[in-house]
């Protein structure tokens, strides 16, 4: 393990720039579900900070592993990385496409905006996913 000293290489910046957002992401949605805590039913708080920390801690192993070049560590949090954004991208793109096609009766159609914003989200997720596949230089 070289420890921080290492030199960076362009492209393991590059790929390790969607990790950051992600984890800066996931903790921005920490911060606010803990700050939802007692406000809600505790199932919806747990199920807030499990969904964060899904997101966020895998992204920040896989940081922490690449600022030590540690490449069996970064390739092991790249894969947990990969499975999750995959699993979340293709659960958000499931309740996009549920709620566009279920027959409802909603005169107002909040029904179809709310899937149509599921799809749009599943977007990135997804593409966070394919990133999580690419190797670092170091691996």
């Amino acid at each position: 393990m070289v420890p921080l000293s290492a030199k960076a290489d362009t492209r393991d910046v590059l790929i390790a720039l969607p990790q950051v957002a992600k984890t800066a992401y996931g903790l921005g949605f920490t911060a606010a579900a803990l700050s939802e805590l007692g406000r809600q039913p505790p199932l919806g708080s747990a199920a807030a900070l499990t969904l964060t920390s899904a997101v966020t801690l895998p992204s920040a192993m896989i940081l922490w592993s690449a600022l030590h070049s540690d490449g069996k560590g970064t390739r092991f949090w790249r894969n947990v990385a990969f499975w999750v954004d995959a699993s979340l991208s293709a659960g958000a793109l499931g309740l996009g496409l549920y709620q566009l096609f279920t027959p409802t009766d909603d005169p107002e159609g909040w029904n179809k905006l709310v899937g149509t914003i599921f799809i749009v989200v599943s977007i990135p997720l997804g593409a966070g996913a394919a990133v999580d596949r690419v190797p670092y230089s170091f691996e």
